[in-house]
């Protein structure tokens, strides 16, 4: 007998369906699982086994002892235990041991309520032999199919048996057994299908089930593909929960489950009582703006990096705060909002970083891989693709401390990513793509015992020692972070001082308001606020308003037209150059100021947009609607090269 259970897999960070198939027949004694397994699948076996056996059931009884399991599509690597559950129950109901008419029952229905699924005994015409397994199907001619679970014996049936009864079809010598969902009339045999339902799951060799990573995806796939419900783990809960418009079912056990199918005993649908906006005023920082001494500048130009998602690099002398500073800039990040929460929140469910007791990631993320962490781990990628720290850093802060002592190519790979906002990984077996927006924040030495240029100390590098140390940084990296940073030696009375800094709080509050300033700039309605006049100037009236009209070219985005009107952009950073020449107008001596700086110090093309972008925010955190001189003076002193002797 075949069953067919729903379950999912995650490719990158989305998911598909997957339909795990089990067939028991008679045979060689074997337990198979095809449909491209990975080791923790193949090990699934056992698992599923002994989970069986001390759940109260066997494990193949009868003299059917073949069992074969795929998970289709068999085109996608399979990975996990997410499995074990769905596979085990499809074992039980092609062993026959469980009944499909008790899967009837929706959410919140008495079983003795419930009309058990139309069960008919009836035979093939074509073949004049009864078929294998009772089947649902209508009577011969019939229009439609029999109301009640009946026996129809003979073709050309008229009416059905008033009671439910074990009965031979005409010429058979021996009894049906139990009745299964099948298909219409003139099928040979179909496969039984559990509508409406997801499972997920690990099982524990006792039958309990285990937190399970991945489930958040899944749920939400659970949500596209109109399923009513799916059934997690009890530590998965929360989690599934954030997805709404399904039932989530709580389980202990596979046993709990098999009591909730058989309407033994009732599972109710969880209804979290949390809630992620109190959650998110909750949030406590262990690094606060208002302990670290000095550096007022450094402070400043960290404020403008996070109003507007800009990157920083800085270089300064061992001890003088530079990872501090780092690590308290998380601290003055704005809250999340909801669709960012889901974003991090996949990502890290994906990769398993979720912990047990926590459902979501209300917090901004915060990666400081090692230095020598690899190129796959930075970027993502694997046999089968995984996110790297700069997925896991996706809406938060990338910290690369001692900045030149990572490989070469794994700082190359970043700059893609920093470009783009998110990564490809290509393979084989295809391709996925993870987002990447994050602020990067690096820290160095000016050289290889950290005291070139110091005032106090004296540098112990030779000439050499220096440039093989400086070249460990491309230009071409250089030039895609917007803020240069000489982070200063902090003075020791500055450091004794018992004066508390400005808090990260009060910092937050205005990087909110340039932030709610950048939301309203690059928000949809920018589109519908435009006349049809602007855009009939753009465009000639008679062609362009005879092939689409004024809202359907709002929907599609010319980026010519309505270049501001772009969803993905949420901070000045992320502005593409088309929008920089709509938004980052200057007059006439910012202009000239401006130019003079990128002759002088011969900056690149990608530098001169940069320069812009920085002005845009500091305009925004100054409440500015243009882009003043001081706007520009200020971005300059951040953009150029006054670390020119290191680089």
């Amino acid at each position: 007998m075949l069953a067919k259970i729903l379950s999912a897999v995650n490719e990158g960070l989305d998911s598909h369906l997957v339909e795990v198939e089990a067939d028991v027949s008679s045979g060689f004694p074997a337990f198979e699982i095809v449909g491209l397994p990975d080791k923790a699948v193949s090990e699934s076996k056992e698992r599923v086994r002994s989970a069986i056996i001390n759940s109260g059931f066997k494990f193949l009884p009868g003299n059917k002892k073949r069992l074969i399991v795929n998970l289709a599509p068999a085109d996608i690597k399979k990975e996990g235990s997410v499995y074990d559950l769905p596979i085990a129950l499809g074992v039980l109901f092609a062993s026959e041991q469980i009944s499909f008419t008790s899967l009837q029952v929706e959410p919140g229905q008495k079983p003795d309520s419930v009309i058990a699924s139309p069960f008919v005994i009836a035979r093939s015409e074509a073949t004049k032999q009864s078929l294998p397994l009772p089947v649902i199907a209508s009577a011969e001619g019939a229009k439609q199919s029999l109301p009640l679970p009946v026996i129809a014996s003979a073709e050309g049936a008229k009416q059905s048996l008033p009671l439910p009864v074990i009965a031979s079809a005409e010429g058979a010598k021996q009894s049906l057994p139990l009745p299964v969902i099948a298909s219409a009339e003139g099928a040979k045999q179909s496969l039984p299908i559990i509508n409406n339902s997801l499972f997920i799951g690990e099982l524990s060799l006792n039958g309990e089930l285990r937190h399970t990573k991945g489930v958040l995806p899944m749920a939400i796939l659970a949500k596209k593909k109109g399923l009513k419900n799916v059934y997690v783990p009890k530590d998965n809960t929360e989690e599934a929960s954030l997805v709404d418009g399904v039932n989530v079912y709580p389980l202990n056990s596979l046993k709990d489950l098999l009591s909730h199918l058989l309407n033994q005993q009732e599972i109710v649908p969880f209804k979290s009582t949390r809630d992620w906006k109190e959650d998110l005023s909750k949030i406590q920082y262990e690094y606060d703006f208002k302990y670290i001494k000095g550096q007022e500048f450094i402070k400043r130009a960290l404020e403008i990096a996070a109003a507007g998602g800009h990157n920083v690099l800085m270089i300064g002398a061992p001890g003088s705060g530079k990872t501090l500073l780092a690590r308290a800039m998380p601290s003055i990040l704005p809250l999340m909002n909801k669709e960012e929460i889901l974003e991090v929140t996949k990502i890290y469910s994906v990769t398993g970083l979720l912990r047990q007791n926590e459902y979501l990631k209300n917090q901004r993320p915060f990666r400081s891989p090692h230095h020598t962490t690899s190129d796959v781990a930075m970027v993502g990628g694997g046999q089968v693709p995984h996110p790297g720290e700069v997925s896991l850093a996706h809406r938060g802060v990338l910290f690369l401390d001692e900045l030149a002592h990572f490989k070469r190519t794994t700082l190359e790979s970043l700059r893609q990513p920093l470009e783009d906002g998110e990564i490809f990984v290509s393979r084989a077996r295809g391709s996925v793509s993870y987002p990447a927006k994050f602020i990067l924040v690096a820290s160095m030495n000016p050289c290889l015992c950290g005291y070139y240029g110091d005032s106090e100390k004296e540098c112990k590098c030779s000439a050499g020692e220096i440039i093989r140390y400086r070249r460990k940084i491309s230009g071409p990296f250089l030039d895609r972070i917007d803020l240069h940073l000489d982070v200063p030696r902090v003075k020791i009375d500055k450091l004794m001082d018992k004066e508390v800094a400005e808090s990260s709080e009060k910092i937050r509050k205005r990087i909110k308001k340039a932030r709610q300033a950048q939301s309203k700039r690059f928000s949809s309605r920018h589109c519908e606020e435009r006349s049809v006049s602007r855009h009939c100037e753009e465009r000639s009236v008679s062609r362009h308003c005879e092939e689409r009209s004024v809202s359907r070219h709002c929907e599609e985005r010319s980026d010519e037209a309505i270049p501001q009107n772009n969803p993905k952009t949420m901070t000045n950073s992320e502005m593409t150059i088309t929008q920089i020449k709509k938004i980052c107008q200057l007059d006439q001596a910012s202009e000239k100021l401006l130019k003079d700086a990128l002759e002088k110090f011969i900056l690149s093309a990608r530098a001169y947009h940069r320069i812009l972008k920085v002005a845009r925010t500091i305009a925004d955190l100054a409440e500015s609607d243009n882009i003043k001189t001081e706007h520009i003076a200020e971005a300059i002193q951040y953009r150029t090269k006054m670390n020119e002797e290191l680089f």
